[in-house]
């Protein structure tokens, strides 16, 4: 069983593999208001609403 320090220490360690995802991603304010829906639906590309 490893002890606190020895997985500490594999917790802290870079990612030595090399294999790294570039991950896009987009936040907004908590909540529902009209900004935000017009944000969501212009990502998703639906049609303008009025």
């Amino acid at each position: 069983m490893k002890s606190n320090r020895d997985i500490q220490r594999l917790v802290e360690q870079e990612y030595q593999h090399g294999f790294v995802t570039e991950v896009e991603a987009d936040t907004v304010a908590p909540g529902r208001n009209e900004d935000v829906i017009r944000f969501i639906s212009a990502k998703k590309t639906n049609p303008n609403f009025y």
